[in-house]
């Protein structure tokens, strides 16, 4: 069976024009702050290797708080249904479904709420016959202490402390970043985006075939 076939073939050398389109369209912007677009080693999609763009973008943190559950799925009976989808399930209903703006989740063992839920220490959520999740308070971020450890000018010991900081803004970027249908969320901190003016092409089994941009965020 032949596969698809598309009018042009993708080279390393389209994603550089593409970058140097865009850094002569905001010239005056990027002189300003040259953190608006920046190139680093990378290889393209048939392993040569090429620079690719990586954007900053500020994200104010000073008087974010956020309130950290380790979620785990508690199982007294064989069962398929896997954690992420049990804390979808558990999401739907109280006390989670009032605050769901303001809940944080990727398909993780840690969830984040910027509001303290009523959870003192450990509960379980029965989600089916003989299964339940587990959901227990860890501690609260203050993203001011976040703060404080870059503006360090010797870095100390507390690095594992701070990861869970910087563990913590993925799941919250990455929750923002899904509400759009057009991103498919893969692993913790990797997406795909749709192009929408792309052609899609039916593959097998429900699969299907089109372009976009690979993206992570670090």
């Amino acid at each position: 069976m032949s596969g698809p076939q598309f009018a042009k073939k993708v080279e390393n050398t389209d994603a550089l024009s593409t970058i140097a389109k865009f850094k002569k369209k905001h010239a005056a912007k990027i002189k300003e702050d040259d953190h608006q677009i920046l190139l680093r080693p990378s290889y393209g999609s048939v392993g040569i290797p090429t620079n690719v763009g990586v954007n900053f973008f500020n994200y104010h943190v000073k008087e974010l708080r956020l309130f950290s559950y380790h979620v785990d799925l508690q199982s007294k009976v064989a069962t398929k249904l896997k954690l992420k989808s049990a804390v979808a399930k558990i999401l739907e209903a109280e006390p989670f479904k009032s605050k769901r703006s303001q809940i944080f989740y990727r398909d993780k063992n840690t969830l984040y709420s910027t509001l303290p839920l009523p959870i003192e220490d450990v509960v379980l959520y029965p989600v089916a016959d003989g299964v339940a999740v587990k959901v227990q308070y860890i501690k609260e971020l203050n993203f001011k202490d976040l703060l404080d450890y870059v503006q360090l000018r010797t870095y100390t010991r507390d690095f594992n402390e701070i990861q869970e900081y910087t563990n913590a803004l993925l799941a919250v970027i990455g929750s923002k970043a899904l509400q759009d249908q057009n991103v498919v969320g893969l692993g913790s901190n990797k997406f795909f985006i749709f192009d929408k003016k792309s052609e899609q092409h039916d593959f097998q089994k429900g699969l299907f075939i089109t372009m976009g941009t690979f993206a992570s965020i670090r």
